[in-house]
Protein backbone atom coordinates (compact mmCIF):
# COMPACT_ATOMS: atom_id res chain seq x y z
CA UNK A 1 0.00 0.00 0.00
CA UNK A 2 1.06 3.84 -1.23
CA UNK A 3 1.22 5.97 2.03
CA UNK A 4 0.74 9.85 0.94
CA UNK A 5 3.25 12.25 2.39
CA UNK A 6 0.25 14.01 3.74
CA UNK A 7 -0.50 11.11 5.86
CA UNK A 8 3.07 10.14 6.67
CA UNK A 9 3.53 13.04 8.21
CA UNK A 10 0.53 13.07 10.13
CA UNK A 11 1.70 9.67 11.49
CA UNK A 12 4.76 11.60 12.87
CA UNK A 13 2.73 14.61 14.21
CA UNK A 14 0.66 12.13 16.25
CA UNK A 15 4.05 10.44 17.07
CA UNK A 16 3.91 8.45 20.77
CA UNK A 17 4.62 10.41 23.76
CA UNK A 18 8.07 9.69 25.02
CA UNK A 19 9.61 7.90 22.56
CA UNK A 20 13.18 8.96 22.25
CA UNK A 21 13.47 12.31 19.98
CA UNK A 22 9.57 12.10 19.32
CA UNK A 23 9.64 15.34 19.79
CA UNK A 24 11.70 16.74 17.23
CA UNK A 25 9.70 14.43 14.48
CA UNK A 26 6.46 16.19 16.19
CA UNK A 27 8.25 19.70 15.39
CA UNK A 28 9.22 18.29 11.70
CA UNK A 29 5.89 16.94 10.84
CA UNK A 30 4.52 20.33 12.40
CA UNK A 31 6.73 22.10 9.92
CA UNK A 32 5.76 19.83 7.15
CA UNK A 33 1.94 20.93 7.80
CA UNK A 34 2.80 24.46 8.22
CA UNK A 35 4.40 25.07 4.84
CA UNK A 36 1.69 23.69 3.37
CA UNK A 37 -0.56 26.37 5.33
CA UNK A 38 -2.18 23.83 7.49
CA UNK A 39 -1.11 24.87 10.72
CA UNK A 40 -1.09 28.75 12.43
CA UNK A 41 2.61 29.73 13.44
CA UNK A 42 1.19 29.72 16.90
CA UNK A 43 0.22 25.90 16.44
CA UNK A 44 4.34 25.47 14.86
CA UNK A 45 5.25 27.73 17.66
CA UNK A 46 4.17 25.18 20.21
CA UNK A 47 5.64 22.11 18.75
CA UNK A 48 9.15 23.56 18.31
CA UNK A 49 9.32 24.99 22.00
CA UNK A 50 8.06 21.35 22.78
CA UNK A 51 10.72 19.73 20.27
CA UNK A 52 13.09 18.96 23.11
CA UNK A 53 10.38 17.03 25.35
CA UNK A 54 9.58 13.92 24.22
CA UNK A 55 6.86 13.43 27.26
CA UNK A 56 5.12 17.12 26.22
CA UNK A 57 1.95 16.66 24.64
CA UNK A 58 1.40 19.38 21.91
CA UNK A 59 -2.14 18.77 21.02
CA UNK A 60 -2.76 19.36 24.83
CA UNK A 61 -0.75 22.00 25.02
CA UNK A 62 -2.31 23.93 21.86
CA UNK A 63 -5.79 23.16 23.44
CA UNK A 64 -5.22 24.78 26.19
CA UNK A 65 -3.60 28.04 24.57
CA UNK A 66 -6.76 28.26 22.56
CA UNK A 67 -5.05 27.14 19.00
CA UNK A 68 -5.36 23.25 19.10
CA UNK A 69 -8.33 23.86 16.39
CA UNK A 70 -5.91 23.51 12.89
CA UNK A 71 -3.96 20.23 14.72
CA UNK A 72 -7.35 18.72 16.02
CA UNK A 73 -9.15 18.90 12.29
CA UNK A 74 -6.09 17.32 10.41
CA UNK A 75 -5.99 14.70 13.08
CA UNK A 76 -9.91 14.12 12.98
CA UNK A 77 -9.53 13.77 8.74
CA UNK A 78 -6.97 11.03 9.39
CA UNK A 79 -10.48 8.51 11.12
Amino acid sequence: MIISEHDRQLEFLTEELGLPQSGRVRYAAAMYFWQAGKLSRKTLEIYRTLANEDHADPLAVARTAGVGKDIQQLIERRN
